[in-house]
């Protein structure tokens, strides 16, 4: 007799995945395996609002720390963007790829202003895309390649408005 009953040979072989497979029985019951099982899905769950919390979380800081970055940069005055209309003309920031932030920094622009200049948000999934714009966040979940080829986008972009 077997001393694990839990264990046994697979029989057939045209669906054997290793040396034996994984079967329940009576010392642990079905019941028990529904339990298991039903736990570990109340774990996962329980796990996920926490990650999200924290990201959500993260994005909100970063959002609130571009705000007050932004606050303190100050252009040459011979730029353009500096001399465009400074009371009229909307601060826009760009957010390249996937939006992050969910709706902090929507939440920021809809409320703040920088130097009584309103703010405007773009959302662009492609560097070729980016608008002519003051800040381009992009966030750190990109690849490599894509930074780089938004950084190349960016200065070709800045030789052509010169």
């Amino acid at each position: 007799m077997n001393e694990r009953p839990w264990i046994q040979p697979d029989r057939h072989t045209s669906r054997r995945a290793g040396v034996g497979r994984l079967v329940l029985l009576p010392p642990f019951g079905a019941t028990v395996s529904v339990a298991v099982c039903m736990l570990g899905m109340a774990l996962a769950a329980t796990a996920l609002p926490a990650q999200v919390t924290y990201i959500d979380r993260e994005y909100q800081i970063k959002a609130a720390y571009l705000y007050h970055l932004i606050k303190y940069v100050r252009w040459p005055e011979t730029s353009r963007l500096a001399s465009q209309n400074a009371g009229k003309s909307p601060f826009v920031i760009t957010v390249l790829g996937q939006n992050p932030f969910g709706g902090s920094l929507k939440h920021i622009a809809a409320t703040r202003r920088i130097r009584g200049r309103p703010i405007r948000l773009e959302f662009v999934q492609n560097p070729d895309a980016i608008p002519d714009c003051h800040i381009v966040f992009v966030p750190a979940t990109t690849s490599e390649k894509f930074r780089q080829s938004v950084l190349r986008e960016t200065r070709s972009a800045d030789s052509r408005r010169r």
